[in-house]
């Protein structure tokens, strides 16, 4: 039917993307979502000894120790986006 709106719900197969109803910014933030998804689960995949590993030692961490090294991590991640988007 010519002039049909879609709902915004519905989802889109022509090839135009999700990106087309979502600002830029927010396509952006799905698509980083995914690569980290898909980047720990290639991790997981490829050497799972090696990931059991990390997490006990993860465990064995003080809390405060696991805290500097996410809030490092989050500040080099949002310096990277920030030197690449700038």
């Amino acid at each position: 039917m010519v002039g049909r709106r879609r709902p915004v719900n519905e989802w889109r197969f022509d090839g135009s993307g999700l990106s087309t109803r979502m600002g830029p910014g927010m396509a952006d933030l799905v698509a980083a979502l995914g690569l980290a998804i898909a980047i720990e689960g290639a991790a997981y995949a490829l050497f799972p000894g090696a990931m059991k590993k990390m997490m006990l030692k993860g465990l064995a961490e003080p809390p405060s120790h696991l805290r500097t090294a996410g809030l490092a991590a989050a500040a080099a991640g949002v310096g990277v986006v920030w030197l690449i988007r700038g």
